[in-house]
């Protein structure tokens, strides 16, 4: 056990029983305003190490409700620390994030275009819907926090999920492995295809192509072809 974690290990193992989604970087916080002088990473690998953060099922962030209620492995945060605006800001009582993932954003009327999204990249998706509606491309919004909880759901349901729109589009900055799950080998990716690069959010997403403006472009080329 790391020699300066010891003393306050009784206080994360209680703090992380009592909300585990709480902020490692929150929970350092604390410890150094106790007492604790070693460093940051030295707190998150006792966290790891030790299990002091209840183990729960596997879970994408999108900061608003979803992080809220679907657990993670021990040691692994779930929310975010990039300023994201909540993407849920209606109160629902049932937990839609248990089925893995849900229509976040509906369209007004038969849907054309079905845009699928995970963690921070659930904001472009509702971006790039709304440039799509103003086009007259009827566009939903499905949130996948979680890939195992989809697939334990009833083929009724997933069936409603995925959809019939002409053209499905999947959205995360990461590699398309998983997705096809959703948008079919012909669907659009917007994400990753090669190594990536070291610089801002604001700088890398426009440079790989992981914005709602080009996400509505590739849709409309689509739709065209």
């Amino acid at each position: 056990m790391p020699l300066l974690i010891e003393p306050f290990v009784d206080y994360c193992r209680i703090r992380l029983a009592d909300d585990p989604h709480l902020w490692a970087s929150t929970l350092f916080d604390e410890v150094v305003e106790l007492g604790f002088t070693g460093s940051y990473p030295s707190l998150t690998t006792a966290i790891r190490k030790l299990g002091l953060r209840p183990h729960c099922e596997p879970c994408h962030a999108a900061k608003g409700r979803d992080v809220a209620i679907i657990a993670h492995p021990a040691g692994e945060e779930t929310l975010t620390r990039q300023n994201l605006p909540a993407v849920r800001t209606d109160y629902v009582a049932e937990n839609l994030c248990r089925y893995g993932a849900y229509e976040l954003a509906a369209a007004g009327g038969e849907a054309a275009v079905t845009i699928f999204a995970t963690g921070s990249e659930v904001e472009i998706a509702l971006a790039a819907k709304k440039l799509l509606d103003g086009k007259g491309h009827a566009t939903r919004v499905v949130s996948v926090p979680a890939f195992e909880l989809f697939e334990q759901q009833s083929d009724a349901y997933k069936a409603k999920i995925l959809g019939t729109s002409k053209v499905k589009v999947a959205i995360e900055a990461a590699v398309r492995q998983g997705w096809d799950r959703f948008i079919g080998t012909d669907g659009i990716f917007i994400g990753m295809t090669g190594f990536g690069a070291s610089g801002k959010i604001e700088d890398l997403y426009p440079h790989f192509g992981i914005t709602a403006e080009a996400t509505a472009k590739a849709v409309e080329e689509r739709l065209k072809g």
